[in-house]
């Protein structure tokens, strides 16, 4: 199986080399909020897709079968799961995408209305899942769980990232000038 560790561990030292060699002027709140926001999707996509099997291994792997019914695996985890341990999924999955509902607004110019950052939210929401069922299809076994209810507690998350962005929007727009933060894309 591919694991995690050595490829976290790799995107993270060329994300710090990548950001110090750019800014090498000293601390710079901007640089450090990029290279924040990289490892940050460098940690999401490693939680999200590894370990990757390996072709030899992959009959030894549990299989999954996609779920496309809303709130079909939160009654199952209510039902069949302690209170508790239900919850706990719930909150990984909401605290998933919260950091990214922050994020987003932050870093792009076309999310910075409250309504753009949520069409921005859903498609973010749906990504995860649909890497996930596309990599089960290439493989021929859905090793993770795919299940619409992850897109529901992802969009949750991010929901409340944005709200927080929002809130405090007043404050950062006051303590730094927010669009010293935005990434654009320039032409020629």
């Amino acid at each position: 199986m591919l694991e995690a560790p050595l490829f976290l561990l790799t995107g993270t030292v060329l994300c710090v080399l990548i950001f110090a060699i750019k800014y090498r002027g000293g601390f710079n709140l901007k640089a450090f909020i990029y290279m924040t926001f990289c490892i940050y999707l460098l940690t999401l996509i490693i939680c999200l897709t590894f370990p990757l099997p390996v072709q030899k291994l992959i009959a030894f792997l549990p299989s999954y079968k996609p779920v496309f019914v809303p709130f079909t695996d939160l009654r199952n985890w209510l039902a069949d799961l302690s209170f508790v341990t239900a919850i706990s999924m719930v909150t990984k999955r909401v605290l998933l995408l919260f950091p990214m509902g922050f994020f987003l607004p932050l870093l792009m110019p076309r999310a910075k209305s409250f309504r753009s950052s949520l069409q921005f939210g859903i498609m973010i929401a749906l990504v995860p899942e649909l890497l996930k069922y596309l990599i089960g299809l290439i493989l021929g076994t859905f090793y993770k769980s795919v299940s619409i209810d992850y897109v529901i507690l992802y969009f949750v998350g991010y929901l409340f990232g944005s709200l927080v962005f929002f809130v405090l929007r007043p404050w950062l727009n006051k303590s730094i000038r927010l669009s010293d933060y935005s990434f654009t894309i320039r032409g020629n």
